[in-house]
Parts: structure tokens; sequence; C-alpha cells
């Protein structure tokens, strides 16, 4: 008979003591296993004590562990597909969240209109559904470029023209191949509104380079590289300019500076084209992410873009251009109509000490002409700021204490159309504003005895001392 042992008691003196399996297989049950295992191998069937279970738990590592692995196997699958995978490949509808848009405080400069573009984009995501996503990008593309076939778009189809985007928008990296083959397509359609309404982009192709900026990414941010070297138009080179410093602040400066370059050097190489094209934009850019070697450039423009390269001086960062708008302050009041640097000085004195330190030298030497002076008032209480850009996508931070709306100011110099706003703000300054401009006027009533001056400057402290302190009340 054929048993398993696992331990045996063997009569050597000693009662009951139990040995180790080794030893009782080698002493008692080694002849008899082995004869067993013999018998089995012959013939299987002949002894009844050799069963399938006997087999299972003598050959453990056979077809038991055949069957663990079976087992342990499907468990892996099941897990994967039900668990692990869906946490790996999120559906589309929530794997771009709304806190993956570019913050609107950044310390670098952006247009207006690209800050509204993406509140309005944030804002309208929250309600976004998931349908959208079953559209190619393609198709709406197509469909923007439908929308802007219309002479004047209805408040409806501009309705459809923000939400379109906002599908795009939302389609994240799936989106960019289709966006830039569009835009390297050349084709565009502009967008117009009826009775005049502000849009956020006036051409499909800056609302697509904007997109592409909401985007982000690394294939958002090659296409938008990609635009920097082409042919573009100045107002596209400007919202490419402004997405690549918004995903990369300061990486691209130099190239864009390096394209802006070029372009100015070609507007300014032809003295008398048939055509100029509108230039603000690339002023702009010179502005916002000018250095040193920009504010030199600056100085030396031709005389047909004068307004624009004195707002950029004006405005360069750190007060690069001060320099230069200073002789051309010298300059200016030399002729007959002079005034616009002296504006534009009176204008960023509030917030550059360089400003301020020339402002006053000239006030101390009597230099400012007495025609002057009124201009003067209105600009350091907040009111009549020149600006490239336009103020008619941001109505809420614009106010005037006198009742005055922003206007064009639109000058023809040899054919070259310059367009500067005048933007009062007088009403909407925070407290630490307000102080700045009270500060700087009483210090420029301490340098003049000129009653047209004293009149002006205390007209605009007044004005400024009697609104704050009745609106902190």
């Amino acid at each position: 008979m054929c048993r398993r042992i696992v331990c045996g008691t063997m009569g050597n003196g000693s009662a009951n003591r139990r040995q180790p399996y080794s030893i009782v297989k080698a002493k008692i049950g080694g002849d008899r296993m082995n004869n067993c295992y013999q018998a089995y191998r012959i013939d299987k069937e002949s002894s009844a004590a050799c069963t399938g279970l006997t087999l299972f738990t003598t050959k453990p590592f056979t077809v038991r562990s055949i069957f663990y692995t079976a087992f342990l196997g499907g468990a892996i699958v099941l897990g994967w597909s039900l668990v692990y995978e869906p946490l790996l490949n999120p559906p589309d509808s929530v794997s771009k969240s709304a806190t993956s848009l570019p913050n609107v405080h950044s310390k670098y400069p952006v247009d207006l209109k690209v800050q509204r573009a993406v509140d309005s984009g944030r804002e309208r995501q929250s309600a976004k559904s998931t349908s959208s996503f079953l559209i190619p990008a393609n198709s709406l593309i197509h469909g923007l470029l439908v929308l802007g076939e219309s002479d004047a778009m209805t408040e409806h189809q501009l309705q459809s023209v923000n939400s379109t985007l906002t599908d795009l928008t939302q389609m994240g990296v799936k989106a960019v191949t289709d966006i830039r083959d569009f835009l390297d397509s050349r084709e565009d359609v502009f967008f117009r509104a009826e009775n005049g309404v502000a849009l956020e982009y006036s051409s499909l192709r800056l609302a697509l380079i904007d997109a592409l900026r909401q985007i982000g990414g690394f294939e958002a941010e090659q296409v938008l590289l990609q635009q920097l070297d082409a042919n573009v138009t100045v107002a596209e080179l400007a919202a490419i300019a402004d997405g690549l410093e918004w995903l990369q602040p300061g990486f691209y400066t130099k190239s864009i500076l390096e394209v802006a370059g070029e372009r100015l050097a070609r507007l300014s190489a032809t003295s008398a084209p048939e055509k100029r094209t509108e230039s603000g934009p690339l002023f702009r850019i010179l502005q916002n992410y000018g250095n040193e070697d920009v504010a030199t450039i600056l100085y030396q423009v031709p005389y047909w873009f004068q307004d624009y390269a004195q707002l950029a001086l004006a405005n360069l960062p750190d007060g690069l251009g001060i320099a230069g708008l200073s002789q051309r302050v010298g300059r200016d009041l030399q002729s007959p109509q002079g005034g616009r640097g002296l504006h534009l000085l009176a204008q960023v004195a509030v917030v550059e000490p360089q400003a301020e330190r020339i402002l006053l030298g000239l006030v101390q030497s009597d230099q400012v002409p007495e025609v002057l002076w009124p201009m003067i008032g209105e600009v350091l209480m907040g009111d009549r700021q020149l600006q490239i850009e336009t103020p008619s996508l941001m109505p809420e931070s614009i106010g005037s204490l006198r009742g005055d709306n922003p206007y064009a100011i639109q000058t023809i110099v040899d054919r070259q159309v310059q367009i500067v706003y005048s933007v009062n703000y007088s009403a909407v300054l925070s407290a630490e504003e307000v102080t700045a401009r009270l500060g700087l006027i009483s210090r420029l009533m301490n340098e003049t005895s000129n009653p047209t001056a004293i009149s002006a400057l205390w007209g605009a402290r007044a004005t400024l001392e009697d609104h704050y302190w009745t609106f902190s009340e």
C-alpha cells in the first residue's frame, strides 16, 4: 500500500520521539514510496493508491502551478481593463481643465484684447459640454470661415463664433495640426459686427493665433514660432509675439525683436510707397519687449513714424527710452506745433523718476509754453493718456472725472497713417496712483510762479481731491 508519510516514530528506546521528515523517509518510507512511484509510471491504472489526487499533491509545480498562473493572469487582465487603463487615458471631456488656461495677471505686457479673450474663455469653459469633441477641428475652422464671410454678423452669429472658438481651444493639442494647416494656407476672413460692436478678434487668423496661445504646450508653441518667421501682417506678428511671451516669458524675446526690427527696416527703407500699411502693432511689440538697442532704433526712425516712435520710447521697460524722449521734447518745443513729446513726458513722469526730473527741470527754467499748461494739468490728473492699444474692449477700466470719452488721434504723414488713442482714467485710479499724482502736482507747483501753470495744476489737484475724498467717505 502506497501512502504519503510526513513524520513517523522510531522504536529506538525513546518514547514517541518525532523525527524530521527526511530521516523518516530514509529509514521507513523510502522503499515503499519508490515502489509506488515506479508502479505509477509503468501503469497508472494498475495502482489504486496512486490516484490523480496523489499526483496533484506530490508534483506541486506542474498541474497546480498551471492552475494558479491562469487564475492570476485573468485577474490582472480584468483589473487593467476596469481600473488602470481609464486612469491613464481619461475621456477628452475631462482631460483639460479650466486651470490649464494661462494666468492673465502676468507681469509681462499683453494686449488688452488678449486678456479679455482669456478671461471670457475661462468663464465660458465652466459650462462646456463634451459634444463638441465629436466634431473635427477642421470642421470647426470651416464653420468660422463661413461665419466670417457675413458682411455684418448678428449677435447670434457672434455668439456662435465665440462658442466655436471655445470648443476649438478646448480640443487642445488635437486642434493644433488643423490650425497650423489653416495658417499655412494664408486664407483669412475679417469679423465685422452690426452697430459697430467691438470684437475680440478682427480676423479669423488672429483668433486662431490666440487659440494656440490658450492651448499651450510644445506643439502649439512650435506652430507660433514657425509663424513668427512667416510674412504675416503686423497685427498677426504682435499676436504671435504675445503668445510666445505668454508661453515662454523671455525665451523668444530676442527672436521677436529681430523679426520686428527687420519689418521696421523694410517699412522705413521706402520713402514714398504707393500705400503704407497700419503699423501700430509693430511699435507695440517694440515698446512692450524692447531693450537699449530698440531705444536707439526708435530714435532714428523716419519722420512718418514719429508719433508711434515717441509713444514707444515713453513706454519702453525700465525707462530705457526716457533719454531719447527727452531729446525729442527739446526739439519739439522749438517747433510751432510742439507739445507731443512734452505730453508724453508728463504722462510717464508719474511712474518714471527720470522723466519727473526732466519735467521739473523744464518747469524750473520756464521752458514749458504757457499754452500747454492746461493739457499738462489734465494729463497729470489721469486723463488724455496716449496709447497705441485700442481701449474699446475694456470700457469698465476707463473713466473720466470730466465725463469725456476716449477718442482716436489720427495723423497722416507722407501717406503713413498713425492712430494714437487718447484715453481717460481719472475716475478709476487706485489709492496709490492718486497719491503719486497729487505728489507730483505739488512738486511742480513749488517750481513755478506762472499764473497759468498754477491755475492748471491747482485745478487738477482740486478735482482729484474732491472726488476721491468724497468717494472714500
